[in-house]
């Protein structure tokens, strides 16, 4: 039997970041503690390299690796987002772990081969792809959220994270076996999941794993009622491991949900509409109405990522509906190609908002006070007048406030389910926006309108990496809040050529 060639070319970021994890692992066996830090230097260049050989296969739509992979710009897209993850991510860090002791080199290492998991997953063309990038992202995220072993609730977030996950994963893989019986291929361009297979009682064995695979999916997501580990788990673990938790997974998640639903399940498309619909409503009513009872920033946060996974459900149910509207036949429809690049730019909006505002949550710790209560931030703008403004311009992203990259991803999401005809998840989207409003506000209000409570740290004794981490995102957001053409122009150029 003749191997097939191997084109090692279709995954170079992959191998690039790979190679860029073991090399800070290796370095970090030798390295003198006191330059610990120089392994973040090596891993932002690495990323670099990444990102420009992810530019240079941007064109390209073919698959390698039997099939296994695909090579498109729609793989691409989503490959920019991670990167620019894991480097503010490495950017926000170093106070942080130096503050509480944790091992730079095994925590970036950590960091890059969870990159390296969700880049897979983005150019997954079949099953058993899916689960091994899902599997690698899982796996360090589980570690990273346990880092702090000294830490009750570092471990308590771990193993929450860790049991869940596994469960969800066990549905999804169950799902996926299901999917293999009926079709006898894991090959995502080799069948189409039908409701009229010539099986017996067809009816429930093509719905069978569709529910199952929605379940694990939605697990990634943080989806209501399969949300239960996030607010724990994002308190727990450490802070820029839950920004970087809050941002890739889901990322990760929906951009394989688009490719499988929208071209494997688009037959069954009534019935995966219906299921994210429900969870769409759920997710953006319980997110917002709970965020508003928080004291505590990360959890406020952490309530607030489950909201925006509801709007951005509202994107996907839009794209299958479209679909729906075309027979289940003209995939590369208008409407569900723009429905599915408003969730691609909210995706991308959304790193940078989030980012940049646990980025703030860092900076303002400490190693015996992590100054999360939100009463921590009262007076902010009187001590920390620059962190106090980016800080608010970051918030009324999140809100979805005019002028910002926030208001062009909602405005978009909205705009396709109107177009649609799913009014119903529109209004309460506007709606639960307006709940959210009132939470992101307070924060606000409480550091331009409280007197400082306790020590603040000064503006000039915060110049870090993880200011210029918050600087760069609030930047983005608001360059693209006002010129968001490109970004734009290229989710629609990927989409268009994905559905294609």
């Amino acid at each position: 039997m003749q191997i097939p060639p191997i084109d090692f070319t279709a995954v170079y970021p992959e191998v690039i970041v790979a190679l860029v994890g073991l090399l800070v692992l290796a370095v970090d066996i030798f390295i003198k503690p006191q330059r610990k830090t120089s392994l973040s230097a090596i891993a932002l260049v690495g990323l670099v390299l990444a990102f420009l050989t992810t530019m240079l296969i941007w064109d390209r739509n073919e698959t390698a690796f039997s099939g296994m992979v695909a090579v498109d710009s729609y793989a691409q897209f989503f490959k920019l987002i991670f990167i620019f993850s894991a480097a503010l991510t490495v950017l926000i860090s170093p106070r942080y772990l130096s503050l509480n002791n944790i091992s730079v080199g095994e925590y970036l290492e950590l960091v890059l081969f969870c990159t390296v998991g969700m880049m897979v997953m983005a150019s997954a063309n079949d099953l058993v792809t899916i689960y091994i990038g899902l599997e690698l992202m899982a796996i360090s995220i589980y570690l990273m959220a346990g880092f702090q072993r000294d830490n009750p609730r570092s471990c308590e977030a771990s193993m929450k994270y860790f049991l869940l996950g596994s469960f969800a994963s066990a549905l999804l893989l169950y799902g996926m076996s299901f999917f293999y019986g009926i079709t006898g291929t894991t090959s995502l361009q080799g069948f189409t999941l039908s409701p009229n297979s010539n099986i017996i009682d067809s009816e429930v064995m093509t719905r069978l794993p569709l529910v199952l695979m929605t379940v694990g999916f939605a697990f990634k997501i943080a989806a209501v009622p399969f949300h239960m580990w996030t607010p724990d788990v994002y308190e727990g673990a450490p802070t820029p491991l839950t920004a970087f938790m809050s941002v890739g997974p889901k990322v990760a998640a929906f951009a394989v949900i688009m490719r499988v639903y929208m071209k494997t399940f688009g037959a069954l498309v009534p019935d995966w509409v219906q299921m994210f619909t429900l969870l769409s409503i759920l997710t953006m009513i319980y997110g917002n109405v709970v965020a508003v009872a928080q004291k505590s920033m990360k959890r406020m946060l952490a309530y607030s990522s489950i909201a925006h996974a509801g709007y951005l459900l509202i994107g996907i149910v839009s794209a299958g509906t479209a679909t729906e509207m075309t027979g289940g036949k003209a995939m590369s429809a208008t409407f569900a190609s723009e429905s599915m690049m408003s969730v691609m730019v909210y995706l991308f909006a959304y790193m940078f908002m989030n980012l940049g505002t646990f980025a703030v949550v860092i900076s303002l710790g400490r190693a015996d006070n992590p100054r999360d209560s939100l009463a921590d931030y009262a007076g902010l703008a009187k001590r920390r007048p620059l962190t106090a403004l980016l800080m608010t311009i970051l918030l009324l992203s999140l809100m979805g406030f005019p002028g910002t990259f926030g208001f062009i991803g909602k405005f978009y999401i909205f705009k396709a389910a109107i177009v649609t005809g799913n009014l119903t998840l529109a209004v309460v989207g506007v709606l639960m926006s307006v709940v959210a409003a009132f939470y992101y506000v307070r924060v606000v209000l409480y550091m331009y309108m409280r007197e400082p409570e306790g020590e603040v740290l000064a503006e000039g004794d915060a110049i870090s990496s993880t200011m210029y981490a918050i600087v760069v995102t609030t930047m983005f957001t608001l360059l693209f809040g006002v010129a968001p053409g490109f970004i734009i122009d290229m989710a629609r150029y990927t989409i268009e050529r994905m559905l294609a």
